[in-house]
């Protein structure tokens, strides 16, 4: 009987082994956060490490990044670990981490090698709080925290000269989490969001202020080794509820810029060799006034969304495609009375689109897919192809060689509609007219209609027609 009852114990201990919690650490969450830091690259140590009862206290930290000529490098005054008895660790630590980065522009052929900025950056935060859980090999951090704060104050050319700009970004009420090392998975939810910039050179300034409502900030991703200077492999996600911005310009020349938003999203997908963007707004709206401008105006637009997927690298070969499209742009009355006072031109909501790709490489070719721009009573759509080339020659040479299709549908309508209202001059109707006779080829059946056929890089032609 007594392996009988030697196998019931050891079933019973196992069992119980199997339902006990998860557990970590101090020493485990330590050990965690260091082996973390280095796969990505960065450094991470104390001058000392002491158990003062059941808290791990680390003094000094050191956090140092240095990679593809760029150096980061911070200190952390205390980090106290303290075990929660539940196999749980609360991590706090210093209101502050002063860093000094040290960033190098990107080569651009033909120029100059660019020299090294550096900057002075804090980061701040008030009641911090992170509790680790889980494993010693899959540690959960869930953080928490009344505002964090990021602020670059300082930041001087290699040969000391200051560069004016300042920028400081705040996040308040914050909670959310990250897990993961070879794969990191983050999210971090903050109630509200601000971004301050600004900046000075001789007589004028600039500042730019916007402020982001119930803000979510995901990241998905692993770390890179494959190609180190693309360092990062995966998603990054941005979204917000509402959003306000300003951007304000002062001295000889001032603009005031500002709005609001609604919902607006942003993606980010980065790969070994392309990486693709995808941002959407809603509900946007936008007022211009100050001295660049003809006269104050007052927009609103339905929705805007932008894609691109381009190459990581600049010289690397492989294919593009951008996409822009802007829903239902529409001006106050007040707007349209300072441009249009007689009402003679429609007011439906204006549309654009616009979409192009291509292939770079030894063999560049970028085609047109689609422009549809609908406004002001008349609609201009186009297709078109091109290849950069440093043979071509003409006042369009930059676009290389290639050919544009465009089709305006209402055009001499709007010229009509123009003379109406005052805003075309009667006496420049006839050379308006005449330009539109001249560069736009009718289409038979279609009334109202022309069409371009627009040839450059040995030289420039409209339907065949020599320019130069």
């Amino acid at each position: 009987m007594k392996p009988i009852r030697l196998a019931g114990a050891s079933l019973v201990a196992l069992c119980i082994a199997s339902a006990a919690p998860a557990a970590v650490t101090p020493e485990d969450v330590w050990s965690n956060w260091q082996a973390v830091a280095k796969r990505w690259d960065q450094q991470v140590t104390a001058d000392r490490t002491e158990r003062q009862g059941d808290d791990l206290v680390v003094s000094g930290v050191k956090v140092v990044q240095d990679k593809d000529g760029n150096r980061m490098e911070g200190t952390i005054d205390r980090i106290t670990l303290a075990d929660q008895g539940d196999g749980t660790v609360l991590v706090t630590m210093s209101e502050r981490f002063p860093m000094t980065v040290v960033s190098t522009p990107p080569a651009v052929e033909g120029e100059p090698a660019p020299e090294p900025i550096t900057s002075q950056v804090v980061q701040s935060q008030e009641n911090l709080r992170i509790l680790a859980s889980g494993d010693p090999s899959n540690i959960r951090n869930d953080l928490t925290a009344d505002r964090l704060a990021v602020t670059m104050n300082d930041v001087r050319k290699a040969d000391g000269t200051a560069v004016p700009m300042n920028v400081t970004v705040t996040m308040r009420d914050l909670d959310g989490y990250w897990e993961g090392a070879d794969q990191m998975d983050s999210v971090t939810r903050a109630a509200e969001v601000d971004m301050m910039v600004k900046f000075s050179e001789a007589e004028q300034r600039a500042s730019f202020d916007t402020r982001m409502q119930h803000v979510a900030i995901t990241l998905a991703g692993a770390p890179n080794s494959a190609a180190p200077s693309v360092g990062f492999l995966g998603q990054v996600g941005f979204a917000y509820v509402t959003s306000t911005y300003r951007l304000d310009t002062a001295g000889p020349k001032t603009l005031l810029a500002e709005g609001e938003t609604g919902a607006g999203t942003m993606n980010f997908d980065l790969g070994a060799e392309a990486m693709s963007t995808e941002s959407d707004v809603e509900n946007a709206t936008l007022r211009l006034s100050g001295t660049q401008m003809p006269f104050p105006m007052d927009l609103q637009m339905a929705g805007a969304r932008q894609t691109a997927t381009l190459p990581v690298q600049p010289d690397q070969t492989g294919p593009f495609q951008m996409m822009l499209d802007l829903r239902d742009v529409t001006a106050t009355d007040d707007t349209w009375a300072r441009f249009d006072p007689k009402g003679a031109l429609p007011r439906d909501p204006a549309q654009l689109s616009l979409s192009f790709n291509g292939t770079e490489g030894e063999a560049p070719v970028v085609t047109l897919e689609d422009l549809r721009l609908q406004a002001v009573g008349a609609e201009l759509t186009g297709q078109g192809q091109m290849t950069p080339t440093p043979e071509a020659v003409g006042p369009m040479a930059g676009f290389g060689r290639g050919r544009i299709d465009l089709t305006l549908r209402g055009g001499n309508g709007l010229i009509d509609r123009l003379v109406a209202g005052g805003i075309l001059p009667a006496q420049q109707e006839m050379a308006a007219r005449m330009s539109l006779g001249a560069f736009g080829r009718a289409v038979p059946g279609q009334e109202d209609t022309v069409t371009s056929a627009i040839q450059f890089g040995n030289g420039l032609s409209v339907n065949g027609i020599p320019l130069q």
